[in-house]
C-alpha cells in the first residue's frame, strides 16, 4: 500500500504545473515528433492522389450539357517530401486536355493522357491513372422560336368565378436557346402555366418562363405578359316571355300563360342592367303534338353573360279560341 502512494505522489509532482519536468517532457515529445516526420518524408511512398484538369477546345457556339470532373486519380510513387508537396499545392493550375472535336467526343480513356500527367507530375513516378474513364457531354447551341400557348381550362379561378375576356398574351412566341439535342426535341409551342391559385379578380401579370433547367436553356424574352378579366357569377331569376312562331295570325290558337320562369348564373356586374330582350324563348306551331295540344318551347338565343341557364317548364298547352 505504501509503494502505491509513493508512486501517486510522485505522479502528482510530474504534473504539477510549476513542475518544470513537464515542461522538459513535452519538449521531448515534440523533439521526438519532429525528428519522426522529418524522417518519415525522406521515405519513399506509393499512394493515390487527385489530379485537377481542365478540357480545351473550340467552345464557340457549344454548351457543356455533362460537365467533364474536375480531377482525375492516379497512383504514383516518390518521395514523402514531393507527395506532401503535391498534396498541398491547392491553387496549382489544372493539367489542360486538348480535345479536337468536342461534339463528335463523348469520353476519354484515362490510359490516353498518362504521358500528359507523366510531365504535369514530373517530380513523382506515375504508375498509372485510376480514372479508368472522363465522360462529358458537348453539344451545338440551336435556337428555336416558341409559340407562347396558355390553356385557359389550366387557370386556377376561386369558386364561381370564370374568365370573361380572351386571355392576352405578349408576346406571342419566344426564343429559347439551348443543346442540340434538346431543342430538336420540341414541339412549336411552349405551354406557359399561371404559378397563382384561385384567381378571383381581374388578371395582369409578368410570368418568369422556366419549363426547363436554366443553366442549360435560355429564352428571349424570358418574361411574358399574361392579362385577362375576371368575374363572379351569381344566382338570378326572372320571369321571360315565350314568342310564338308559326302561329295563326288571327291568335285562334296560342299558348297560356306564354310567360316561363327562368333561373341562371349571371355576371356579377351585370345582374341588375341586363336585357331581357336578349333572351329569344319561341314555341313553333308546326311542333304542337296533336295528340294532346301540347308543343315544347326552345331557348335559341341568351347573351353571352349568362350561363346554366333552367326553365321552370319546357311544355306548354295550346289554347283554341
Amino acid at each position: 500500500m505504501d509503494s502505491v502512494n509513493k508512486i501517486w505522489r510522485w505522479l502528482k509532482s510530474i504534473i504539477r504545473p510549476s513542475n518544470k519536468d513537464l515542461k522538459i517532457v513535452i519538449l521531448c515529445i515534440i523533439g521526438a515528433t519532429i525528428i519522426w516526420f522529418l524522417s518519415a518524408l525522406n521515405k519513399n511512398y506509393t499512394t493515390i492522389i487527385k489530379c485537377p484538369i481542365e478540357l480545351s477546345y473550340p467552345n464557340d457556339s457549344t454548351v457543356e450539357v455533362i460537365n467533364p470532373p474536375r480531377n482525375v486519380q492516379v497512383n504514383v510513387s516518390g518521395v514523402g517530401w514531393d507527395l506532401l508537396k503535391e498534396s498541398l499545392s491547392f491553387s496549382r493550375d489544372p493539367l489542360v486536355i486538348s480535345v479536337e472535336n468536342p461534339i463528335e467526343t463523348k469520353r476519354i480513356a484515362g490510359y490516353t493522357i498518362q504521358p500528359l500527367l507523366s510531365q504535369y507530375l514530373s517530380s513523382l513516378n506515375l504508375n498509372f491513372v485510376v480514372t479508368d474513364t472522363i465522360y462529358f457531354d458537348i453539344q451545338r447551341l440551336r435556337k428555336k422560336k416558341l409559340f407562347v400557348y396558355v390553356d385557359s381550362s389550366k387557370i386556377s379561378l376561386q369558386r364561381f368565378h370564370q374568365i370573361i375576356s380572351p386571355l392576352n398574351v405578349s408576346p406571342d412566341s419566344v426564343t429559347i436557346t439551348g443543346h442540340e439535342s434538346l431543342i430538336t426535341t420540341l414541339s412549336d409551342t411552349l405551354s406557359v402555366r399561371l404559378p397563382q391559385d384561385e384567381i378571383d379578380s381581374d388578371y395582369s401579370e409578368k410570368i418568369y418562363i422556366d419549363n426547363f433547367d436554366l443553366s442549360l436553356v435560355s429564352f428571349s424574352p424570358s418574361e411574358i405578359d399574361i392579362s385577362f378579366n375576371v368575374s363572379e357569377y351569381v344566382n338570378h331569376s326572372t320571369d321571360l316571355e315565350v314568342q310564338l312562331v308559326n302561329f295563326p295570325m288571327d291568335s285562334s290558337a296560342y299558348i297560356e300563360p306564354g310567360i316561363v320562369q327562368s333561373r341562371f348564373l349571371i355576371q356579377e356586374e351585370m345582374q341588375d342592367n341586363f336585357l331581357k330582350s336578349k333572351f329569344v324563348i319561341i314555341a313553333d306551331f308546326n311542333n304542337v303534338n296533336p295528340q294532346d295540344s301540347t308543343v315544347n318551347i326552345e331557348l335559341i338565343e341568351y347573351p353571352d353573360y349568362v350561363q346554366d341557364i333552367k326553365l321552370d317548364t319546357t311544355l306548354f298547352k295550346v289554347r283554341y279560341r
